[in-house]
């Protein structure tokens, strides 16, 4: 079932395992003569290969720019080869295009010779072959480069390359093919950034604009019909094609970021308790469906089930079998229900919703209350508290739920008890706790990952280190994987902690802000918060790890304010993640290792400068060792070392301590990202079996 604007809407739909996306751009061509340089294709490749990981969930195997035949020959077969059954290929290329006598399209490398197409250029019977070697049978081909078209067989005229991919007789597969131009025509680059196809393409999945129905998400016609029309529109010689397999097929390459408003209809007022309830079990944010609910009946409805009185209940029931199935959703008929007072001047759902001793039908209508009155819910509530003398606990509670369903109410709130710090405390606590319910899979499988990364990570280090010194490398290994796991796992479950306690922010995001800047504007909030809860959480962690290896702070005084310097260095080394994710390049990478690597060497000097403050960060290996480890080598270089450096053991701490934040912080980054994939996946199954 996808939801769709205005009704529930049933389709053929193209689900997919794992989404994978190669992208190819050529710019660059050693003859120039015949292929002038591009000026587009690297950015084509790099803006489609952000937009498809960012909105359509897809798993960017590589971006492959101004190489030879070659090698994309190569990683165009190992990409078709690592795609399963279950799994949709998305193959991108722009650049040059060539067309041979015959009608033969060649996709243009850096080393291209027009005399020489066979083995200087990427002929398109080269992919054919690859996909069919493929096991996937879902497949995405988007080519922006002249001729393009020519890569599509015209069933009807028998126009194009006798060896055309003849995706018709692909039995079972799903392909969808996507060309800039006709196979007489040429593409055109626009002033920009992008080429004149991709940049509407883009634009398509960026705003959202090519969703035309509306359902949320974005198939492969729907942006064809977008980028087509404002194509020829620009360029009149330049006309988009496109062929799909399967007739009535949907391959959907995105998910449309600004949704519109769905409406729930053809669902009866009655059955607004059974949608709310549902809803409230599997923990899902209210607020995401009030709005569909949003219509004139229900709210009727739950004003009159609100306002009528017990004979008029009664009547109902006896005349329509909805009252009574609300009835037994809202729980009326629990005998452990307290009375409502006499001289109460709110409805039974009120009080429901304030004295009903399962918190589940406690919430289930409250959210009935904020459909059927607004934002008076507010004042409604907070009078059958008043009434009834519950307690103060009891109207946090209902407070934190209207705070986390209406944001008009959530203003309400904060106005009312602005000089009330307890009851803000309260309220805060009560949507913390929510949060943390509901994205408690967020929270664990992030800190089992990253306590993985980090145990894996140093459990390598020290295994390796422990070969050369002679040690057992299995021991090693084992006994700083475990450390090291309790250390990550603390780390991870700081960053992971800072989500539900960063009320009023966005869920969704942004783009990843630069790490230096984060301090600028409220935005970067959430990701500081991240930081300042991870410092925490790995310092507290390593008192717990420098007390299991005998440490105690008489002895070591130092050991617990360097944990927490050292759990900064790693918090910034993981900034952002696991959003910000691997292709962050060298500007990305550089600072995040250096700031674990450099505050990791301050730690590791404040204890060589102290000599008597104890050994330094539970998991670092100090000088004393090293010097009795390796000043036996016998090895003459190494001799001749130790008596040129006479302070090598201290030196090769602090190396120690720059590779362990340098490690610390790939390992716990990989092991995020594996976690964010765990749970994707585990989606993915659950929309799934819904469809």
């Amino acid at each position: 079932m996808v939801p769709g604007a205005g009704r529930y809407q049933v389709r053929r739909v193209i689900t997919m395992a794992r989404r994978l996306a190669l992208l190819i751009g050529n710019s660059k061509f050693n003859d120039a003569g015949t292929f002038p340089e591009l000026r587009t294709p690297g950015n084509d490749a790099r803006d489609f290969a952000d937009v498809l990981e960012k909105h359509g969930n897809f798993e960017i195997v590589g971006v492959c720019l101004d190489e030879d035949a070659r090698t994309i020959q190569i990683k165009i077969e190992d990409f078709y080869k690592q795609a399963k059954g279950g799994d949709l290929a998305l193959l991108y290329y722009s650049g040059h295009g060539y067309k041979d006598v015959g009608g033969i399209l060649y996709l243009v490398t850096k080393g291209t010779q027009t005399d020489r197409l066979l083995t200087t250029g990427v002929r398109d019977s080269f992919i054919d072959q690859a996909m069919e070697y493929s096991k996937s049978k879902h497949r995405i081909i988007i080519l922006d480069c002249c001729f393009s078209g020519a890569f599509i067989k015209d069933t009807k005229s028998g126009a194009g390359r006798t060896e055309a991919l003849a995706l018709e007789k692909l039995t079972g597969h799903v392909t969808a093919l996507l060309a800039s131009s006709s196979m007489v025509q040429y593409s055109f680059q626009e002033e920009g950034r992008n080429s004149l196809f991709t940049k509407y393409l883009l634009e398509g999945i960026e705003t959202g604009d090519a969703d035309e129905n509306g359902d949320g998400y974005i198939s492969v016609d729907e942006l064809f019909e977008y980028v087509d029309p404002k194509v020829r529109e620009t360029r009149r010689e330049q006309t988009p094609m496109k062929q799909v397999t399967e007739r009535g097929a949907r391959i959907y390459i995105a998910r449309n970021p600004n949704p519109p408003d769905p409406t729930i209809t053809g669902l009866s007022p009655e059955g607004t308790p059974l949608t709310l309830r549902s809803f409230v079990i599997q923990g899902l944010p209210a607020s995401d469906w009030l709005k569909p609910l949003d219509i004139e009946a229900t709210r009727g409805w739950i004003r009159e089930f609100e306002e009528a009185g017990d004979e008029t209940i009664e009547a109902s029931e006896q005349r329509e079998k909805g009252w009574k199935r609300a009835r037994l959703l809202l729980g009326i008929s629990n005998k452990h229900l307290p009375i409502r007072p006499a001289s109460a001047d709110f409805g039974r759902l009120t009080w429901l919703a304030a004295a009903h001793p399962n918190p589940v039908w406690r919430e289930t209508a409250v959210l009935a209350l904020i459909e059927g009155y607004g934002t008076d819910t507010l004042a409604r509530v907070e009078a059958a508290i008043r009434e009834g003398g519950l307690s103060r606990w009891r109207l946090a509670e209902l407070r934190a739920i209207l705070s986390d369903a209406n944001s008009e109410i959530e203003i309400k709130i904060r106005e009312k008890t602005r000089e009330h710090r307890r009851d803000r405390l309260e309220i805060w606590w009560w949507r913390v706790r929510r949060r943390v319910i509901r994205d408690r899979h967020r929270i664990f499988w992030p800190m089992v990952g990253g306590g993985i990364g980090a145990g894996l990570a140093l459990g390598l280090l020290r295994g390796a280190i422990g070969a050369l010194a002679g040690m057992s490398v299995g021991i090693q290994f084992a006994v700083n994987f475990w450390w090291a796991w309790i250390l990550g796992a603390a780390l991870s479950l700081g960053i992971a902690l800072a989500g539900p306690l960063m009320l009023g922010q966005s869920e969704k995001g942004e783009a990843t802000p630069p790490m230096w800047r984060a301090l600028l504007h409220p935005d970067r909030l959430p990701a500081v918060l991240a930081v300042c809860l991870g410092t925490i959480f790995f310092g507290l962690a390593h008192l717990l790890v420098a007390w299991f290896n005998g440490l105690s702070l008489s002895k070591a005084p130092l050991v617990a304010p360097v944990g927490f310097v050292a759990g900064l260095g790693l918090s910034l080394g993981l900034y952002a993640q696991p959003r910000a994710g691997w292709r962050l390049g060298l500007r990305g990478w550089l600072p995040r290792l250096g700031a674990a690597a450099l505050t990791l060497v301050l730690t590791q000097l404040i204890f060589i400068l102290a000599e008597n403050k104890g050994p330094g960060i539970a998991i670092a290996w100090t000088a004393n060792f090293y010097r009795a480890t390796f000043t036996s080598y016998e090895m003459p270089w190494w001799q001749q070392f130790m008596s040129f450096y006479p302070q090598w053991p201290k030196y090769l701490a602090l190396l120690d301590a720059a590779l362990l934040g340098i490690v610390l912080t790939i390992g716990i980054t990989a092991g995020l990202l594996l976690a964010e994939d765990w749970l994707k996946r585990w989606r993915d199954l659950n929309h799934q079996s819904d469809d």
